[in-house]
Order: structure tokens, then C-alpha cells, then sequence
């Protein structure tokens, strides 16, 4: 499943009669779940609930429904965008129908891979770099309530600047490092961080750790809005520049895409290792 929205953001369930349906999740934006581990064989995570952002993919496997299911619908829920976000409410994507004529798929034999996998090693990496950055948004003219908003992704201590083609990189790296970032979200509506090249592990979220078990890699994940008070929310990834063919000039951004036309993203330089 491929959310190709411009800006809906879904949190999707499968139902029948009702019911929640587990999902057995086996890859998220394209990276299998669990698979760096020793077996190098991947293992399923199961969720009831897929929450995805605009430009987000999952692949899941589910039981059909039975003889006895009356309905049977893909639904995305009622979703809090924040105090500023906009009004997702709950409906139907589609109705799920069984057929006694489906293709009959191959099998293939479970097969052990010998070497090395993307990512493999990143959990035990030594980290070359600690930054911050976060979301913000404000009112280009605050004496016109009618006026547009402006958008901004900004490394912390920098000063929050809108996006424009040429502009200077905002994070320099090299080919080779491991970096941990913390990205907040200061605004009060849902924002998506997605890097292009490369993907990110997920540590945590709102400063509490996620479980190596369900901490698969992503190149997309959604930050809810502030509401005003207490911390911002936040995600900590670990980001992974190791691949040789990553080296050049690339773009962060938020996968909403009004937000990312209004400014939100940014420019980072990875130099090649020497």
C-alpha cells in the first residue's frame, strides 16, 4: 500500500464485521521489518492500526474473510492533526471482496543469504554526530490574518528559512558516517520528516525508546502537532551514510506537500569519505 496523497495523512485499519484485523507487517518504505539481525531473514510485526504519511509505504500480509463476514472494508480513522491541522475524518478506502478464481502464486524455497545486508551493523555503529532540527510555521504577514503560511525545517540555533533552489546546504556530512538526530515539531499541526537517499532507524519517540523489535527503517514518519503545552513532540533516528553510492547534494523535507511548497526543506551535502 502507497499513500500518494499530496497531503492526507491515513491511519488505516482493515475491518470485518467490525472487527479490527491484525496486520503482519512485513516492510516498511521498502525495507523488509527485522531483518538485521543475524538470520538476515526478516520477521513480521504485527499492528492493528498502519499509520502513514503522504509518500509512505507498507506491505502487509492479512487473513481473508471468512464464508461468514458480511462486510469487510479498509478504513482510515479519525486522525488529531493538531490545533492548526486539518479535519481528517474517518472512511472507507475500499471494500475488501474474496474470489474462488484468484492466481495461483508460486512458492519459493526459503533461502539463507550469506552476506552482508543494507543496514546490517547500524544498531552497534559508533554515532559521529549529534544535531536537532525542527518544524515551525508562521504567518508571512501577522497584521493579515488571510495571509499565506510559511513553512520551515531548521537545524537548531540556525534561523528558520523557507526553501529556495539554490540555497546553501544546511547539514554537512561525509560518506561513511552514522549520525543521530532529534526532530521536533514547534507547530501546531502533523508534519512528515522524509529524507531522500538514504533511510533512518527509529529510536525514539517523545523521548521514550522504542523496542528493537519494532524499530524497523523508515524514510518517512509522521510527527503529531504541539498543542501549546509541555514538550514538543519528537522522533530520535539513527541516520545511516554508509552506502558508497550516497554522496552529494540531497533534499529533507516534509511530505505534506503545501507544506514542503511553502518552504519546508532543506538542503544536506554529504562529501565524499576520503
Amino acid at each position: 500500500m502507497v499513500n500518494a496523497a499530496a497531503n492526507a495523512v491515513l491511519d488505516f485499519n482493515i475491518l470485518y464485521d467490525g472487527k479490527a484485523q491484525p496486520l503482519s507487517v512485513v516492510a516498511l518504505d521498502g525495507v523488509p521489518t527485522g531483518f538485521h539481525d543475524a538470520t538476515r531473514l526478516g520477521k513480521p510485526i504485527t499492528r492493528s492500526t498502519m499509520a502513514m504519511a503522504p509518500g509512505a509505504r507498507a506491505e502487509f500480509v492479512i487473513a481473508p474473510p471468512g464464508p461468514r463476514v458480511s462486510s469487510a472494508v479498509m478504513q482510515t480513522r479519525t486522525i488529531a492533526t493538531g490545533p492548526a491541522g486539518d479535519s481528517v475524518p474517518s472512511r472507507t478506502l475500499a471494500q475488501i471482496v474474496t474470489s474462488r478464481t484468484g492466481t495461483s502464486l508460486p512458492v519459493l524455497p526459503a533461502a539463507r543469504k550469506t552476506w552482508a545486508e543494507r543496514f546490517e551493523g547500524l544498531e552497534d555503529e559508533p554515532v559521529k554526530a549529534k544535531r536537532k532540527l525542527f518544524f515551525s510555521e508562521n504567518i508571512s504577514n501577522p497584521a493579515d490574518p488571510s495571509s499565506p503560511t510559511d513553512f520551515f525545517i531548521t537545524v537548531d540555533g540556525a534561523t528558520p528559512t523557507k526553501f529556495y533552489m539554490g540555497m546553501a546546504p544546511a547539514i554537512t556530512t561525509t560518506n561513511g558516517a552514522v549520525e543521530e538526530w532529534t526532530v521536533e515539531n514547534r507547530s501546531p499541526e502533523i508534519h512528515a520528516f522524509h529524507m531522500h537517499q538514504i533511510h533512518f532507524k527509529l529510536k525514539q519517540v517523545n523521548g521514550v525508546a522504542v523496542s528493537a523489535a519494532d524499530a524497523p527503517m523508515y524514510d518517512d514518519y509522521d510527527i503529531p502537532g504541539w498543542t501549546g503545552k509541555g514538550a514538543y513532540p519528537s522522533i530520535k533516528v539513527k541516520m545511516d551514510f554508509r552506502s558508497p553510492t550516497i554522496v552529494g547534494d540531497f533534499v529533507y523535507h516534509c511530505h505534506i506537500l503545501q507544506h514542503e511548497d511553502q518552504g519546508m526543506m532543506a538542503v544536506i551535502r554529504v562529501l565524499a569519505h576520503l
